[in-house]
């Protein structure tokens, strides 16, 4: 069901459509969610561009594999702890500043979370599926938890706090083919003339110093309708 885009502010006639696989309600006008507790054969829902803070009515709805909550208001996602099938989260751009809840979403393959304020990943150390992970514009000084993400080929860092990407170079997964953006950090001396060039030796293309803004966080300036195959990822 498709209901993407209109001026949707009650989503109460909904609860009762409990045979729903997928759901899409991005930009609409939607503060609560409490209606879809009970959809719980969904497995893709997307949120993005409402006006929603708390997503308490989701805990229930374990067979989630792929939620999109981004352009939200969200500060606390203790709830999404218990959705452990999915295998894509999108929260960027919210008011997010704890991120320990996702720690055991060990299914994940691809994580947003940019454009919060988040300054400890030592909870997304154990998810070691990860392919993709942006975190690009937080408070983030200390990435030593990402060295064991040995499946990441995309990492955004930009726009940080971060000088020492030792742990980038732990991290034996990174190699030919992946990407790291680094942007708009105050890097040490030893992170440009040491780490980068071991990264680049291995194949990784590094994105450092300051630049124009990443193609993700341009995605996410643009107003809808403009980028509707973007906010809903291609699909309803």
């Amino acid at each position: 069901l498709w209901l993407s885009g209109n001026l949707i502010s009650d989503i109460s006639p909904l609860s009762k459509l409990t045979n729903l696989i997928r759901l899409s309600l991005h930009s609409n006008i939607i503060s609560d969610i409490a209606a879809l507790s009970g959809l719980t054969n969904l497995t893709d829902l997307t949120l993005q561009y409402n006006l929603i803070s708390d997503v308490a009515a989701l805990s229930g709805l374990t067979n989630l594999t792929d939620l999109r909550l981004f352009r939200n208001s969200i500060l606390d996602v203790t709830a999404l702890s218990s959705l452990t099938n999915l295998t894509e989260l999108h929260l960027d751009s919210n008011l997010i500043s704890d991120v320990s809840a996702l720690s055991n979403l060990t299914n994940l393959t691809e994580l947003r979370l940019s454009n919060n304020t988040i300054s400890d990943v030592s909870a997304l150390s154990n998810l070691t599926n990860l392919t993709e992970l942006s975190l690009w514009n937080n408070t983030i000084s200390d990435v030593s938890a990402l060295s064991s993400l040995t499946n990441l080929t995309d990492l955004w860092l930009s726009k940080n706090n971060i000088s020492d990407i030792a742990p980038l170079v732990a991290n034996m997964g990174l190699g030919s083919g992946d990407e790291v953006d680094v942007r708009d950090n105050p890097l040490s001396a030893t992170s440009l003339n040491t780490h980068i060039p071991a990264l680049q030796a291995r194949g990784v293309t590094v994105q450092f110093g300051a630049g124009k803004p990443a193609v993700e966080e341009i995605e996410l300036r643009m107003p809808y309708p403009e980028n509707e195959d973007i906010v809903n990822g291609g699909r309803p």
